[in-house]
Parts: C-alpha cells; structure tokens; sequence
C-alpha cells in the first residue's frame, strides 16, 4: 500500500520578529541610588531580571571587588515610540 502524502490543515504559528534586548537601556533609565550599579539581563522575550548592587565596603583587598544585590526585580520592558515602557512582575502572582 502506497503512502500518499497530504496537506495537513495545521494552523501555522508565525515566528514573532527578533526582539532587540533592552538590557543597556534599562540600567541606564531605571532609578538607582549614587552607590548603586544596575545590572539587567534579558530572560526570554520581554521578560528581564534586574539587580541593584553595591560594592561591599571592606578593607580585606579580596572582598573589596565583591558587590552585594540590594534588590531584584522581575520586569517586563517594551520599547513603544523609542520610550521604555516598564513593568514590574516582582510581585505579580
């Protein structure tokens, strides 16, 4: 028995467009206390997490380039009309 080959009628999901990842543009736009560097890191799409660290204020040479997080959050960051519009999902449940 021969095996014919036929169409599926399977809907087609669109591959969504390359993201650009937004991680330099939010360290650069979220607040941040003097003492404070963020750190953002796309987590897929338009998810990102993004950390608030400090240096660890210490005589021991070894530790002095360590740095603590004072504070993480879960974002969702989209860019509409060259403006970063900012979420925060930290808390959402």
């Amino acid at each position: 028995m021969a095996h014919e080959d036929k169409p599926h009628n399977h809907p087609v999901q669109q591959a969504s467009p390359a993201m650009d990842d937004l991680s330099q543009a939010i360290n650069q736009s979220v607040e941040k206390q003097p003492d404070e560097e963020v750190r953002s890191v796309r987590v897929f799409e338009d998810r990102y997490r993004c950390n608030w660290w400090t240096r660890q204020k210490t005589t021991d040479w070894l530790s002095s380039t360590s740095g603590v997080i004072k504070r993480s959050k879960f974002l969702r960051v989209t860019l509409v009309a060259n403006k970063l519009i900012i979420e925060d999902l930290s808390n959402c449940r």
